[in-house]
């Protein structure tokens, strides 16, 4: 381990950087088999077009879990970048984590997330500027803090599906010199979550008795009723929501009216 930030070491290829597997003696010995490398990022299905002859490279990811119940803790995945790379600007609409970049190395000194300032602004690569992201170095050894939207209980803020809001971002290579050497950033990526909506709380009036008699042939019953989601949830306090009714016999044209919103 290096003793301080001067001591990182740097490396100007990719295949220059060498990936150990060093767990230990009581993991299952097929983990431990396991190797790793990166793959560039054009290389890939998701890459082939948009990162094109780009030094990017992205080293297959895993999930950890609790051993004792297999609960999902996180995902964590490697990136590489050189010089200059543009890592792709996004904001996660379809991801259900909380995503935090940790870098190990700052091969360009001056690398780091670059993000607009509010998730309420919109990107468009054709008109964003550079100058409109807010530029975070993240030295090696550092990683940086939410990024995604949180509430005033410092909660991740949540669409109606789950998803979690940010801003749009990407990670961005920079350069400490005018060299033309490529240098490269490698990022741990720690994907926390998911942060799916796994409960909620009901709050109804008292069960309602209904008496039938032979001539009820048209009943019509309001039944009124509130149901609360977790309050860092997008749907906390939202409807209408569907409610379950029992009524005993047969009742061959039950129909059930749309709630008002």
């Amino acid at each position: 381990m290096p003793k301080g930030l001067n001591d990182v070491p740097q490396f100007d290829s990719i295949g220059k950087v060498m990936l150990e597997n060093s767990l230990p003696e009581h993991c299952p010995e097929e983990a431990r088999k396991l190797s790793f490398k990166f793959t560039k990022a054009d290389q890939l299905e998701w890459g082939k077009e948009k990162f094109k002859d780009v030094e990017f490279y992205n080293m297959r990811g895993f999930d950890i879990k609790f051993a004792d119940n297999e609960e999902h803790l996180c995902h964590i995945q490697l990136w590489a970048a050189g010089k200059g790379t543009n890592a792709g600007v996004h904001n996660h609409a379809t991801d259900r984590f909380c995503e935090v970049h940790a870098c190990i190395i700052n091969g360009n000194r001056n690398s780091g997330m670059q993000y607009l300032n509010s998730s309420q602004e919109t990107y468009d690569p054709f008109t964003t500027l550079d100058s409109d992201f807010v530029k975070l170095d993240i030295p090696s050894f550092y990683e940086h803090g939410p990024l995604w939207d949180i509430d005033a209980k410092k909660q991740p803020v949540l669409r109606n599906d789950g998803t979690v809001i940010y801003p749009w971002h990407k990670w961005q290579s920079g350069s400490d010199d005018l060299s033309d050497k490529t240098k490269i950033d490698i990022n741990s990526i720690f994907e926390n979550g998911p942060f799916g909506i796994v409960e909620a709380s009901y709050e109804y009036p008292t069960t309602y008795d209904i008496e039938l008699t032979p001539t009820s042939n048209n009943l019509t019953i309001q039944i009124g009723g509130q149901l609360y989601y977790p309050n860092f949830t997008a749907v906390n306090r939202k409807g209408p929501f569907p409610i379950l009714v029992f009524l005993p016999g047969k009742h061959p044209d039950c129909r059930t009216p749309v709630p008002p919103g």
